[in-house]
Protein backbone atom coordinates (compact mmCIF):
# COMPACT_ATOMS: atom_id res chain seq x y z
CA UNK A 1 0.00 0.00 0.00
CA UNK A 2 2.89 2.59 0.76
CA UNK A 3 4.56 2.01 -2.59
CA UNK A 4 0.98 2.38 -4.22
CA UNK A 5 0.90 5.81 -2.43
CA UNK A 6 4.27 6.67 -2.87
CA UNK A 7 4.15 6.25 -6.91
CA UNK A 8 0.77 8.22 -6.60
CA UNK A 9 2.55 11.11 -4.72
CA UNK A 10 5.24 10.81 -7.21
CA UNK A 11 2.88 10.64 -10.32
CA UNK A 12 2.90 14.55 -10.58
CA UNK A 13 6.38 15.71 -10.34
CA UNK A 14 6.96 16.26 -13.70
CA UNK A 15 11.12 16.79 -12.87
CA UNK A 16 12.46 13.43 -13.48
CA UNK A 17 15.87 13.89 -11.44
CA UNK A 18 13.80 15.59 -8.70
CA UNK A 19 11.02 12.31 -8.74
CA UNK A 20 14.28 10.03 -8.57
CA UNK A 21 15.20 12.32 -5.26
CA UNK A 22 12.09 11.99 -3.77
CA UNK A 23 11.80 8.30 -4.36
CA UNK A 24 15.54 7.66 -3.01
CA UNK A 25 14.19 9.03 0.13
CA UNK A 26 10.84 7.49 0.67
CA UNK A 27 11.02 4.08 -0.80
CA UNK A 28 14.17 3.03 1.36
CA UNK A 29 14.75 1.99 5.01
CA UNK A 30 18.05 2.68 5.65
CA UNK A 31 19.16 1.80 9.12
CA UNK A 32 23.05 2.28 8.86
CA UNK A 33 25.25 4.91 8.14
CA UNK A 34 27.37 6.01 5.25
CA UNK A 35 24.79 4.78 3.29
CA UNK A 36 24.40 6.46 -0.25
CA UNK A 37 20.92 5.47 -2.41
CA UNK A 38 19.93 6.91 -5.87
CA UNK A 39 16.89 5.84 -7.27
CA UNK A 40 15.58 6.56 -11.05
CA UNK A 41 12.38 8.13 -11.71
CA UNK A 42 10.20 5.18 -12.55
CA UNK A 43 11.20 3.44 -9.67
CA UNK A 44 8.54 1.20 -7.96
CA UNK A 45 9.38 -0.75 -4.74
CA UNK A 46 11.30 -0.67 -1.60
CA UNK A 47 14.49 -0.64 -0.52
CA UNK A 48 16.15 -1.86 2.80
CA UNK A 49 19.43 -1.46 4.55
CA UNK A 50 20.44 -3.16 7.63
CA UNK A 51 24.25 -1.83 7.66
CA UNK A 52 26.87 0.53 6.51
CA UNK A 53 28.48 2.17 3.64
CA UNK A 54 26.41 0.21 0.96
CA UNK A 55 25.74 2.42 -2.21
CA UNK A 56 23.11 1.46 -4.57
CA UNK A 57 22.92 3.64 -8.27
CA UNK A 58 20.03 3.18 -10.49
CA UNK A 59 20.14 5.12 -13.53
CA UNK A 60 17.15 6.80 -15.56
CA UNK A 61 14.72 4.45 -17.42
CA UNK A 62 11.37 5.09 -19.28
CA UNK A 63 10.58 1.67 -18.97
CA UNK A 64 8.64 -0.03 -15.78
CA UNK A 65 10.63 -0.60 -13.10
CA UNK A 66 9.54 -3.05 -10.60
CA UNK A 67 12.36 -4.58 -7.68
CA UNK A 68 12.91 -5.28 -4.06
CA UNK A 69 16.04 -4.38 -2.69
CA UNK A 70 17.14 -5.85 0.73
CA UNK A 71 20.74 -5.41 1.70
CA UNK A 72 22.02 -6.70 5.63
CA UNK A 73 26.08 -5.49 5.67
CA UNK A 74 28.39 -3.88 5.19
CA UNK A 75 30.47 -1.96 2.15
CA UNK A 76 28.01 -3.71 -0.83
CA UNK A 77 27.34 -2.20 -4.16
CA UNK A 78 24.78 -2.24 -6.40
CA UNK A 79 24.77 -0.41 -9.75
CA UNK A 80 21.93 -1.28 -12.61
CA UNK A 81 22.54 1.02 -15.94
CA UNK A 82 20.35 2.99 -18.14
CA UNK A 83 17.12 1.81 -19.78
CA UNK A 84 16.72 -1.31 -17.97
CA UNK A 85 12.98 -2.72 -17.66
CA UNK A 86 11.87 -4.74 -14.61
CA UNK A 87 8.34 -6.00 -14.40
CA UNK A 88 8.90 -7.47 -10.84
CA UNK A 89 12.30 -8.64 -8.94
CA UNK A 90 13.69 -9.07 -5.51
CA UNK A 91 17.49 -8.48 -5.01
CA UNK A 92 19.13 -9.56 -1.60
CA UNK A 93 22.81 -9.25 -0.14
CA UNK A 94 22.75 -10.80 2.69
CA UNK A 95 19.49 -12.00 5.25
CA UNK A 96 17.79 -11.53 8.13
CA UNK A 97 19.73 -14.02 9.67
CA UNK A 98 23.34 -13.50 8.24
CA UNK A 99 25.57 -10.46 6.85
CA UNK A 100 27.47 -10.25 3.85
CA UNK A 101 30.10 -7.72 3.13
CA UNK A 102 32.09 -6.36 -0.37
CA UNK A 103 29.25 -7.91 -2.40
CA UNK A 104 29.44 -6.37 -6.13
CA UNK A 105 25.89 -6.52 -8.50
CA UNK A 106 25.76 -4.77 -11.75
CA UNK A 107 23.45 -4.85 -14.36
CA UNK A 108 24.12 -3.52 -18.33
CA UNK A 109 22.19 -0.70 -19.86
CA UNK A 110 19.06 -2.10 -22.36
CA UNK A 111 18.72 -5.67 -20.29
CA UNK A 112 15.12 -6.45 -19.52
CA UNK A 113 13.17 -8.54 -16.87
CA UNK A 114 9.87 -9.74 -16.55
CA UNK A 115 8.53 -10.92 -13.48
CA UNK A 116 9.77 -13.10 -10.54
CA UNK A 117 13.18 -12.80 -10.96
CA UNK A 118 15.00 -13.75 -7.95
CA UNK A 119 19.18 -12.37 -7.09
CA UNK A 120 20.24 -14.04 -3.84
CA UNK A 121 23.88 -13.05 -3.18
CA UNK A 122 24.43 -14.23 0.29
CA UNK A 123 28.36 -14.63 0.81
CA UNK A 124 30.96 -12.33 1.67
CA UNK A 125 32.68 -10.85 -1.38
CA UNK A 126 30.84 -12.81 -4.43
CA UNK A 127 29.36 -10.81 -7.60
CA UNK A 128 26.68 -11.00 -9.98
CA UNK A 129 27.37 -9.16 -13.54
CA UNK A 130 24.88 -9.69 -15.71
CA UNK A 131 25.44 -7.63 -19.07
CA UNK A 132 23.71 -4.89 -22.23
CA UNK A 133 20.51 -6.12 -23.56
CA UNK A 134 20.02 -9.16 -22.25
CA UNK A 135 16.30 -10.48 -22.44
CA UNK A 136 15.32 -12.44 -18.74
CA UNK A 137 11.94 -14.37 -19.11
CA UNK A 138 9.91 -14.83 -15.73
CA UNK A 139 10.34 -17.30 -12.49
CA UNK A 140 14.52 -17.33 -13.14
CA UNK A 141 16.20 -17.61 -10.06
CA UNK A 142 20.18 -16.51 -9.28
CA UNK A 143 21.86 -17.87 -6.15
CA UNK A 144 25.61 -16.84 -5.03
CA UNK A 145 26.36 -18.54 -1.99
CA UNK A 146 24.53 -20.80 0.65
CA UNK A 147 24.04 -18.71 3.80
CA UNK A 148 22.65 -19.03 6.35
CA UNK A 149 23.14 -22.47 5.52
CA UNK A 150 26.71 -24.29 5.33
CA UNK A 151 28.98 -26.94 3.84
CA UNK A 152 31.47 -28.16 6.34
CA UNK A 153 34.11 -30.52 5.82
CA UNK A 154 33.79 -33.67 8.02
CA UNK A 155 37.42 -34.03 9.14
CA UNK A 156 37.97 -30.19 10.50
CA UNK A 157 34.59 -29.27 10.75
CA UNK A 158 35.32 -25.83 8.99
CA UNK A 159 32.93 -24.04 7.24
CA UNK A 160 33.89 -24.51 3.07
CA UNK A 161 33.11 -21.20 1.47
CA UNK A 162 34.73 -19.40 -1.80
CA UNK A 163 34.25 -16.07 -3.57
CA UNK A 164 31.83 -16.89 -5.89
CA UNK A 165 31.53 -14.64 -8.96
CA UNK A 166 29.01 -15.17 -11.52
CA UNK A 167 28.78 -13.65 -15.15
CA UNK A 168 26.33 -13.31 -17.55
CA UNK A 169 27.71 -11.66 -21.09
CA UNK A 170 25.78 -9.03 -23.53
CA UNK A 171 22.78 -9.89 -25.09
CA UNK A 172 22.10 -13.29 -23.64
CA UNK A 173 18.56 -14.77 -23.46
CA UNK A 174 16.93 -16.66 -20.54
CA UNK A 175 14.12 -18.30 -20.75
CA UNK A 176 11.54 -19.09 -18.21
CA UNK A 177 12.38 -20.95 -14.88
CA UNK A 178 16.03 -21.43 -15.08
CA UNK A 179 18.22 -21.51 -11.97
CA UNK A 180 21.71 -20.59 -11.98
CA UNK A 181 24.07 -22.00 -9.14
CA UNK A 182 27.14 -20.22 -7.42
CA UNK A 183 30.28 -19.53 -9.76
CA UNK A 184 28.21 -20.24 -12.85
CA UNK A 185 28.44 -18.13 -16.53
CA UNK A 186 27.16 -17.56 -19.63
CA UNK A 187 29.46 -15.62 -22.54
CA UNK A 188 28.07 -13.21 -25.17
CA UNK A 189 25.22 -13.95 -27.00
CA UNK A 190 23.97 -17.01 -25.22
CA UNK A 191 20.31 -18.88 -25.31
CA UNK A 192 19.35 -20.55 -22.35
CA UNK A 193 16.39 -23.19 -22.59
CA UNK A 194 13.00 -23.27 -20.13
CA UNK A 195 13.65 -25.03 -17.04
CA UNK A 196 17.45 -24.92 -17.51
CA UNK A 197 19.68 -25.69 -14.55
CA UNK A 198 23.04 -23.91 -15.22
CA UNK A 199 25.69 -25.29 -12.75
CA UNK A 200 28.66 -24.45 -14.90
CA UNK A 201 30.62 -21.50 -16.80
CA UNK A 202 30.20 -21.54 -20.39
CA UNK A 203 32.53 -19.79 -22.57
CA UNK A 204 31.14 -20.61 -26.17
CA UNK A 205 29.31 -17.60 -28.20
CA UNK A 206 26.43 -17.22 -30.41
CA UNK A 207 25.16 -21.20 -28.61
CA UNK A 208 22.04 -22.53 -26.88
CA UNK A 209 22.14 -24.69 -23.45
CA UNK A 210 19.48 -26.59 -22.20
CA UNK A 211 18.72 -29.66 -19.57
CA UNK A 212 19.72 -29.60 -16.23
CA UNK A 213 22.26 -29.72 -15.72
CA UNK A 214 22.71 -27.41 -18.90
CA UNK A 215 24.57 -28.25 -22.06
CA UNK A 216 25.16 -27.10 -25.06
CA UNK A 217 22.67 -28.39 -27.54
CA UNK A 218 23.22 -26.19 -30.68
CA UNK A 219 26.07 -23.69 -31.62
CA UNK A 220 26.53 -21.03 -34.22
CA UNK A 221 22.74 -19.55 -33.93
CA UNK A 222 21.63 -16.18 -33.05
CA UNK A 223 18.39 -14.54 -31.94
CA UNK A 224 16.16 -11.12 -32.27
CA UNK A 225 14.12 -9.69 -29.61
CA UNK A 226 11.02 -9.30 -32.63
CA UNK A 227 10.86 -12.19 -35.27
CA UNK A 228 9.63 -9.72 -37.96
CA UNK A 229 13.25 -7.55 -38.07
CA UNK A 230 13.80 -11.13 -40.17
CA UNK A 231 10.94 -10.37 -42.75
Amino acid sequence: MKEYLIYLFCKWIRSPSMKGKVKSHLCTKNKGEGNRVELCSSFYGKVRIYGNNNKITIKETGKRFKLRILIVGDNNTVTIGEDVAIRGASLSIGTKRSTADNVECSIGAGSSFVDKNYFYLYENECSLTIGKNCMFSNYITIRCGEKPHALIDRETGKILTGKYDLVIGDRCWIGTNCYFMKNSGLANNTIVGSCSVVTKKFNTEYCAIAGNPAKIVKEDIDWVEDYRQCQ
